[in-house]
């Protein structure tokens, strides 16, 4: 994937409107092959992995670390590879959103994590093996892109079951 800038927006579709949200986030990872930690975080009653909005001319790399840095407070990692994207639709405050998010296999330089991001009710953060993180993830689309993760494979496509 090359510079690509966010791309939120009102669409008509059947006269119903859309609001388009890109995100970025990361599978962040520490240890070797056979010892292999992720990074995940509970977040408003639910384990998730850190992720959020990409910003006004910010590329997708940046915003993945960023975010990464800003939900978890590690030192900010090392993009590795990219994984895919996801896409699922929900609403929020009456307006119908559809939110693809790119994601990036990273590795973290340490074990160590600062503070939780509080004002994004992010309240714990946790290392875990992959099967617990598949086991503990919240969402359908985030235990995908753990399969993906765990399967190396790699792309810039939407991850599928």
């Amino acid at each position: 994937m090359t510079d690509h800038k966010s791309n939120e927006h009102d669409s008509g579709e059947h006269g119903r409107g859309y609001l388009k949200i890109e995100a970025a986030g990361g599978v962040v990872s520490y240890g070797t092959a056979t010892m292999q930690r992720l990074l995940i975080m509970f977040r408003r009653g639910v384990w998730d992995l850190p992720k959020g909005k990409i910003d006004p001319g910010e590329t997708l790399k940046a915003a993945a670390i960023r975010e990464v840095v800003e939900e978890t407070g590690i030192t900010p990692p090392r993009i590795r590879e990219s994984i895919g994207k996801t896409l699922h639709h929900y609403e929020l405050e009456g307006k119908q959103i559809q939110k693809i998010t790119y994601w990036y296999w990273m590795e973290a330089m340490s074990m160590d994590v600062g503070n939780p991001q509080l004002e994004e009710g992010i309240t714990e953060l946790k290392w875990v093996s992959l099967e617990e993180a598949k086991q503990k993830v919240g969402y359908d689309n985030l235990r995908l892109v753990l399969h993906a993760y765990g399967q190396k494979k790699w792309g810039d496509e939407f991850i599928t079951p």
